[in-house]
């Protein structure tokens, strides 16, 4: 079983992926954390006075600032492999998070024919952000919905958990 989480940008994905890892005993490993190390990568090569985890901590710390550069990368990426960043993410935990775009989701989904029964896809959603994501319409198993209150979060997490964990008995 994997576990996809996808939404818009700052909706809150990575906090839905940490509640359910801890609730359900899963590791969660986002994409962009893929294509930050590419980026690093590269920068480590044209400016070789900092090394690649220098960069990598430089892009992460400064992500914003990095973002157009990010979202360049994550898309050619794609297009080179639609399931390359999905395939990676997968390799290091069961919930994968950050998908953004309908080829890296349907490309992974459709590359293995199991795939469309072993995954679960969970949209957070958040009220400011959702105008251009890609993935607004695309059908999925839960939804949640991120408006600031942890403890709603919570509480809508441990119903998702519950609800995987009686999908998966």
């Amino acid at each position: 079983m994997k576990i996809l989480i996808i939404g818009p940008d700052r909706s809150g994905k990575t906090s839905v992926a940490t509640m359910l890892a801890d609730e359900l005993g899963l590791q969660a490993s986002e994409t962009s954390d893929i294509i930050m190390m590419k980026l690093a990568e590269f920068y480590s090569r044209s400016a070789p006075d900092k090394d690649v985890k220098s960069w990598a901590r430089t892009i992460h710390v400064c992500k914003e600032e990095f973002r157009g550069e990010l979202t360049a990368l994550g898309d050619i990426l794609t297009q080179v492999s639609p399931t390359y960043l999905v395939d990676e993410a997968s390799k290091r935990g069961e919930i994968v998070v950050g998908l953004r775009r309908r080829q890296e989701l349907f490309g992974y989904i459709n590359s293995v024919p199991e795939r469309v029964r072993e995954t679960i896809l969970i949209r957070v959603s958040a009220p400011v952000y959702q105008a251009d994501f890609e993935l607004n319409h695309c059908p999925c198993d839960y939804e949640v919905r991120n408006d600031g209150d942890m403890n709603g979060l919570r509480t809508q997490i441990s119903a998702v958990a519950n609800a995987i964990r009686s999908r998966a008995a």
